[in-house]
């Protein structure tokens, strides 16, 4: 996990979601960014109480250079949101950054994301708040590596190739633009 960290980004889902992968040791969260000491403390505490400290790692915020770097060195990049009114109408920009480097996504099932993910066959996607469903997915992409890597693949070429990028999506503004000042 990359980014802000806060009550409705869904970590603790992830951290939870642990308690279901115990078999497998070699699965581990690493999370980059921060949140309120509050937050934090929380999901410490949270990950010590259910016996899967060893496997969380919090890394605090990195620099943007290493946070893109990180992305690209995981072997899944998730984005664990709850589903509510904030996060059913954003579209977080990792999302992209996600995809550009070009490793599977595992995105809970908070519309955006859902939307994104499922069109462009980037990675997979569990019930939002869902611990369970979490692991299961995560074995999913852990038990089918060939998988896992087509999601990457499929997630770079909709970014790098497709229409899911900046050159693409400026001229829709310029020419919206031009529309409205043309009337």
């Amino acid at each position: 996990y990359s980014g802000g960290i806060g009550p409705h980004r869904g970590v603790d889902t992830a951290i939870e979601g642990l308690t279901y992968l115990r078999e497998q040791r070699d699965i581990h969260l690493i999370i980059i960014g921060s949140g309120s000491k509050d937050v934090m403390t929380k999901l410490n505490n949270l990950s010590e109480e259910l016996g899967v400290s060893r496997n969380v790692h919090f890394l605090g915020h990195q620099s943007f250079q290493k946070f893109y770097s990180f992305m690209h060195l995981a072997d899944v990049n998730i984005i664990p949101h709850k589903s509510n009114a904030h996060t059913d109408n954003t579209v977080p920009h990792k999302l992209f950054q996600s995809m550009m480097s070009g490793r599977p996504l595992l995105v809970s099932t908070s519309s955006p994301l859902k939307r994104i993910v499922s069109s462009t066959r980037s990675g997979l996607i569990f019930e939002a708040n869902n611990a369970k469903d979490f692991a299961e997915k995560t074995l999913e992409l852990y038990r089918d590596p060939a998988l896992a890597a087509q999601y990457g693949i499929n997630g770079k070429r909709a970014t790098a190739e497709g229409t899911l990028n900046w050159d693409h999506e400026q001229k829709i503004l310029t020419d919206f633009y031009k529309r409205l000042f043309m009337q």
